[in-house]
């Protein structure tokens, strides 16, 4: 009986190890390096941000998500192509700067419905 929950044990940690390598391949890294076109395209665009995260998309085409942090202290995420393209930005916002109250539109249903965050997305390419 012992034998068996070590052996458990042990696979549960292995699965574990795995999962955490293959996130680490995802490549939440501020040192990857972006395609030329794509890093000149985001010092256009924002030229007093840093870049704090890139990450490569999984898929057919080269697209890199982003993390820049802004001088006034505020983060963006910028969803970039490999040619420079800008496909998306995200950024939280304030729900004050709202056009009205988002909780009148949210159902009361106790502590099943919040609002976390708010974010602006503004999608300029569909993702091919």
């Amino acid at each position: 009986m012992k034998r068996k929950l070590a052996q458990a044990a042990v696979m549960v940690l292995i699965a574990a190890l795995v999962c955490s390598i293959a996130i680490a391949k995802r490549c939440h890294d501020k040192k990857m390096k972006l395609p030329a076109q794509a890093e000149k395209s985001l010092t256009e665009s924002y030229p007093d941000a840093a870049i704090k995260k890139v990450e490569k998309d999984e898929g057919d085409v080269k697209v890199f998500e982003v993390e820049l942090a802004l001088a006034d202290g505020k983060e963006i995420d910028v969803t970039v192509a490999a040619d420079g393209t800008i496909m998306e930005t995200k950024n939280g916002i304030e729900a004050s700067s709202l056009p009205f109250d988002v909780s009148t539109i949210i159902p009361s249903g106790g502590e099943l419905f919040f609002v976390e965050g708010v974010e602006k997305i503004l999608v300029f390419r569909d993702f091919v």
